[in-house]
């Protein structure tokens, strides 16, 4: 019984720090968004991370689902 609390422990902390690392990379790749000059190149930066971030929240929606 030990053996499966830390295991559903461990499974927990993992997708937590998931979670922590692609927001820390989500906020990296929206500074270099922010550093392109032309305002149309920027604004299309931008767009792609939110496309991400909804695929990202919308998988993660199906995966709780199923």
């Amino acid at each position: 019984m030990l053996r499966v609390l830390l295991a559903a422990f461990g499974l927990g902390l993992l997708s937590g720090c998931h979670g922590i690392v692609q927001d820390a990379y989500d906020e990296r790749a929206e500074d270099e968004c922010e550093e392109l000059r032309n305002i149309e190149e920027q604004r299309a930066c931008l767009n792609a991370i939110e496309d991400r971030e909804r695929d990202r929240r919308q998988r993660e929606l199906s995966e709780r689902r199923s």
